[in-house]
């Protein structure tokens, strides 16, 4: 597990699709030829590559659930914006929610381009932190 760190960095030679039993045909190798930090490596590295697996999972059901009512707010959001018939300080407060909806949605979407986990605390809460789990520049 990854405490936020930098030098934690997931094992990429492990993948969150390999089989349980795969894993521990590895680790119970690496046992027999009396390389215990190998062992221990294959293990954090399984670890590292289910806890992805499970963030990345996660986030793209979250993406999927709430897209479609984001995209409905939107372009609810976006009529109610250019309706002339709208008062000036109905329209600024539009625009606010407006604004916030499309906030939540680069959120959300932030979530599916997770490419490692990397945990931070917050008193007895746990979160990914998104700054450093998932690259801004990448669509």
């Amino acid at each position: 597990m990854m405490d936020g760190s930098e030098t934690d960095k997931p094992q990429q030679d492990i993948s969150p699709k390999e089989t349980v039993a795969s894993v521990f045909r590895q680790i119970d190798q690496a046992v027999r030829d009396n390389r215990p930090d190998e062992a221990t490596r294959i293990l954090r590295a399984f670890a590292d590559a289910q806890q992805l697996d499970g963030a990345q999972l996660v986030g793209n059901t979250v993406r999927q659930q709430v897209a479609d009512a984001l995209s409905e707010t939107l372009g609810l959001g976006d009529m109610l914006i250019t309706d002339p018939q709208l008062p000036a300080g109905l329209r600024s407060l539009a625009q606010e929610v407006l604004d916030s909806t499309r906030a939540t949605a680069e959120i959300i979407r932030q979530f599916s381009k997770i490419d490692r986990v990397v945990v931070t605390e917050m008193g007895e809460h746990r979160f990914i932190d998104m700054d450093q789990s998932a690259p801004k520049n990448q669509d």
